[in-house]
């Protein structure tokens, strides 16, 4: 056992925060980061137990060179900077859980005092925006806490899962030995021109060590995570953009297409002659840019049947010198 990593969760699991007042919400009150209470009988299997013991501080427990560690859930500022120079491999990003790990409510049962130590359902804790993002479909995650013995502290662990679980982007990829010193559940920053992030925050998931081709790398599974998470304050968002500025499939493309028109007028301006009206544009950067297309009229009413596609950023039309051109 990591004794240096069970104390610092203990000693972690103490400090005191601000929590939401569950008599005069949404005042908060001071509380101890994290309690233990409950019991287990002999007959449990070990890992049964601890797995329990567990779900009170909103950690992580892993078994890592010989030795089991644990870390209790905490936002910490990020202990590490990894950028593009990192990497050993192209990484992999996922975007979103699949809909069979993604929830927008949690809940479950306590037991303690109150209830006379039987279980007992806690209020379900859930977000209406994430109910919204999700379609309108409400899914939920059961999550016991036999060792929380008040309802305020197992909604407050309930919240934690939920805010956790709504950072869903996800990277994976191997990288060098500057990350050969990083344990699972600690936050670092990551900077990737390629995805346009700055500095983001990530929590590692999972740490493996290997060998390929004669090179020592580290193979790390990250979540994305915000500074709120821990925070024991029910604040829930939508983290789904909240969390990061990843641009989207196409790049960032301006809604209303971004078309600028000119005033410059070429060729003949007679009656009766032909005159070109340029418009320009700026195309998105991405590498899977094909073209842009651009819609006209000469009638306010837009024809869809009218386009064309440009793999530049400017296109010339060809109108009478007495017609107005719509784009």
């Amino acid at each position: 056992i990591d004794d240096n990593l069970v104390e610092d969760a203990a000693n972690r699991s103490d400090e005191t925060v601000n929590v939401t007042d569950p008599d005069n919400p949404p005042a908060t009150i001071a509380s101890n980061r994290y309690t233990c209470n409950g019991a287990w009988t002999t007959s449990q299997p070990p890992v049964d137990v601890i797995a329990q013991l567990m779900t009170s501080c909103a950690g992580y427990l892993w078994y890592s060179q010989g030795k089991w560690r644990m870390k209790a859930g905490e936002d910490t500022a990020p202990v590490k900077t990894l950028t593009e120079d990192d990497l050993r491999s192209p990484i992999s990003v996922a975007t979103r859980h699949s809909r069979r790990d993604n929830f927008n409510a949690v809940r479950g049962t306590f037991r303690g005092p109150s209830t006379n130590y039987q279980f007992t359902d806690y209020p379900t804790v859930t977000s209406t925006n994430f109910v919204n993002i999700d379609g309108g479909l409400e899914s939920t995650m059961d999550l016991a806490l036999p060792f929380t013995d008040t309802p305020s502290e197992a909604q407050r662990l309930a919240n934690i899962a939920l805010e956790k679980n709504r950072s869903q982007i996800t990277v994976s990829g191997t990288f060098g030995l500057n990350a050969f010193d990083l344990q699972v559940g600690d936050i670092v920053s990551f900077t990737n021109s390629r995805f346009n992030w700055s500095a983001e925050r990530f929590e590692v998931v999972a740490w493996s060590f290997g060998i390929e081709d004669y090179q020592l790398q580290v193979n790390l599974v990250l979540r994305s995570i915000t500074a709120t998470t821990y925070d024991a304050i029910a604040d829930v968002t939508g983290f789904e953009s909240a969390d990061t500025n990843l641009p989207g499939a196409l790049g960032e493309v301006v809604v209303g297409g971004g078309v600028s028109p000119t005033d410059n007028v070429y060729g003949l301006l007679a009656n009766g002659g032909i005159r070109q009206i340029e418009v320009s544009w700026t195309n998105p950067i991405n590498d899977n840019f094909s073209f842009t297309r651009i819609f006209y009229n000469t009638s306010n009413t837009l024809n869809l049947g009218q386009y064309t596609d440009q793999v530049g950023e400017s296109v010339r039309f060809n109108v009478g010198a007495n017609v107005t051109l719509h784009v």
